[in-house]
């Protein structure tokens, strides 16, 4: 039982690597440069990360069409939050530092 779980898991995670790839590879398919979704900053294909717009542990697809592009650390601290809270969080501390 141990071991079929084990199986369905790393079955799991390859198809989850192959549809990112897939996004990223679709992303760049007309440019050499693009911009994370989240922040804007310049992504090469080698810094480009595909992100989950809605998570999959929050029952989000693993499908191209929920996979934007973003960058390292805004899809590390994004984590398993929706999009939109995430980009919400970025206003108020990008408003923070406006103000100071």
């Amino acid at each position: 039982m141990k071991g079929k779980i084990e199986r369905k898991l790393k079955l799991l995670a390859r198809e989850r690597r192959a549809v990112t790839a897939q996004a990223r590879k679709k992303a760049f398919k007309k440019k050499n440069i693009v911009r994370c979704r989240y922040c804007g900053k310049g992504l090469t294909r080698q810094t480009a990360t595909g992100d989950h717009v809605h998570p999959i542990s929050m029952g989000g697809p693993n499908k191209v069409k929920n996979i934007v592009i973003a960058c390292a650390p805004c899809n590390s601290r994004k984590g398993s939050m929706a999009a939109g809270t995430f980009k919400e969080l970025l206003r108020k501390e990008q408003a923070q530092r406006k103000g100071r």
